[in-house]
């Protein structure tokens, strides 16, 4: 589970990654998800990132505001 909140008034560079905290047998670690942004200009991020392993679901209640 992430969650993200950003203001940016110029440059940004926002990166998330979910991994296997576990070197498999080649000394990597497995990665389940990625996600990356490179930004320029006014902008305001939301982001709710929310992964389950081992059928451990739970709920999730996400309210969307619209663009204005």
């Amino acid at each position: 589970e992430a969650n993200f909140n950003s203001n940016v008034i110029g440059v940004a560079h926002i990166g998330w990654l979910s991994r296997d905290p576990k070197a498999n047998e080649k000394g990597r670690h497995d990665e389940y998800g990625r996600s990356v942004e490179d930004l320029t200009g006014v902008f305001s991020i939301e982001k709710f990132i929310q992964l389950w392993g081992n059928d451990t679901c739970g709920s999730v209640s996400v309210d969307w505001l619209p663009c204005i």
